[in-house]
């Protein structure tokens, strides 16, 4: 953003380790995010194409089957976050902090397998899907 009565940009590659920052946000319904967001997408991949579940089906692996343990066994049943190493170098947070200075790992999209109108009996080729993170 340009300079303003507000303030203006700030390089935080300038800022020394443990600078605190206040940056005011003058526009309603404004968010401020913290962390440092990553975003990736995740395919897994079965037969070169859709095969007949009919023929092939529980002989062959189901990549949506497959994508779905992968992204739910990020998390418990409880919520809470399985994935090793993800809150290493996370200090202890107080007070406000824990409600929003946390890291994050949200599925923001899935798909694969047949998304036309009606009913297709196939073990779908592929699935995919989009991952964000917000690190502390």
């Amino acid at each position: 953003m340009p300079p303003r009565r507000n303030g203006g940009n700030v390089d935080v590659r300038q800022l020394p380790a443990g600078t605190r920052a206040f940056f005011p946000v003058f526009v309603p319904g404004a968010n401020f995010a913290t962390g440092d967001g990553h975003a990736a997408q995740g395919d897994v991949e079965g037969a070169y194409r859709d095969l007949h579940s009919g023929e092939y089906g529980g002989a062959v692996a189901n990549p949506i089957d497959a994508l779905t343990r992968i992204l739910a066994s990020m998390r418990g049943a409880d919520g809470k976050m399985l994935v090793d190493s993800f809150f290493d170098d996370v200090r202890d947070l107080t007070g406000d902090e824990r409600a929003w200075a946390r890291p994050t790992l949200e599925v923001n999209g899935i798909w694969g397998g047949f998304q036309g109108e009606g009913v297709k009996t196939v073990l779908p080729n592929a699935a995919h899907a989009k991952i964000t993170c917000r690190l502390v």
